[in-house]
């Protein structure tokens, strides 16, 4: 008898929690929402215009970047970013004003800074 009497309320409550939760509707994903954090991405992984290295052929070695190594020079990140791509023994090669921004939003999405 009690278990009929759980039942019963059990399936009487259900139709409730159904209809109270609302038409569902999948989350849309647009892959072009971030452009910058493409573009940031695609400078840090791919070698710039002719040149043969990229910020990944350095800094995913010995210098990998993490996210306790980023924190401490996330304030300074833009000249930082301009030296180390600047620097001879490195990359060699300039990035402008956009190029550095849309790599410091990479950088600091992908490690959340």
């Amino acid at each position: 008898m009690l278990s009929r009497l759980i039942t019963a309320l059990l399936l009487a409550t259900v139709p409730l929690a159904i209809q109270a939760s609302g038409p569902y509707s999948p989350p849309r994903i647009d892959p072009h929402r971030d452009d910058t954090y493409n573009e940031g991405k695609n400078l840090f992984w791919n070698s710039a215009a002719g040149q043969k290295a990229s910020c990944a052929s350095c800094h995913t070695g010995k210098e990998s970047l993490n996210r306790p190594r980023l924190a401490k020079i996330k304030y300074n990140l833009e000249n930082r970013i301009s030296e180390c791509a600047a620097n001879p023994d490195r990359a060699n090669f300039k990035v402008d004003d956009k190029q550095v921004e849309a790599l410091v939003h990479y950088l600091a999405k992908r490690y959340r800074l």
